[in-house]
């Protein structure tokens, strides 16, 4: 319930609120990307660090997909 209200506090509803991904910080930090704090929403962080080759967007897109899928492997899905 909580997560929903955040949704609806902070989106301008354009798009319905389906499901979210739960996970740690130390989650997404081991893979070499970085935590940000960045309230507002209550307990909202940016993950930074994401690979970025300019000249190779194939490749790019391969490791961003790598560190996610990394990240999806110890989330817990919930369906709202």
């Amino acid at each position: 319930v909580r997560l929903r209200q955040i949704w609806q506090d902070t989106t301008d509803g354009q798009r319905p609120l389906k499901a979210a991904a739960i996970f740690k910080a130390i989650d997404a930090a081991n893979p070499g990307l970085a935590v940000i704090a960045k309230e507002p929403p209550p307990a909202h962080a940016n993950i930074e660090g994401w690979p970025w080759f300019e000249n190779d967007p194939q490749l790019q897109k391969a490791k961003q997909l790598e560190m996610a899928a990394s990240i999806a492997q110890l989330a817990t899905l919930v369906r709202l």
